[in-house]
């Protein structure tokens, strides 16, 4: 992970946003370009605590198949998964 924010969406409302480093995984990289061409399409998340923190799991079932895991670590996090 590089960092962690908030994103602004179009009506002003903030969401909590994480950026990630994924260039080893170029099936993940690629789902930004997904969602602008052909929208955010069919997915699920879960939330898996651990020793120092949680699991962001993410799997995508349409328009492509994408599955993927985030390390929330805490407390550095704390503030940003509170919000969420």
């Amino acid at each position: 992970m590089l960092g962690a924010g908030w994103t602004v969406d179009e009506t002003g409302a903030l969401h909590p946003t994480v950026v990630l480093d994924v260039a080893d995984r170029p099936e993940v990289s690629d789902l930004p370009r997904v969602h602008a061409t052909d929208g955010v399409g069919d997915l699920t998340t879960s939330l898996r605590p651990v020793t120092d923190g949680v699991l962001l799991e993410v799997a995508m079932t349409s328009p492509v198949r994408a599955t993927f895991a985030v390390h929330l670590r805490l407390p550095e996090l704390a503030d940003t998964l509170r919000a969420a």
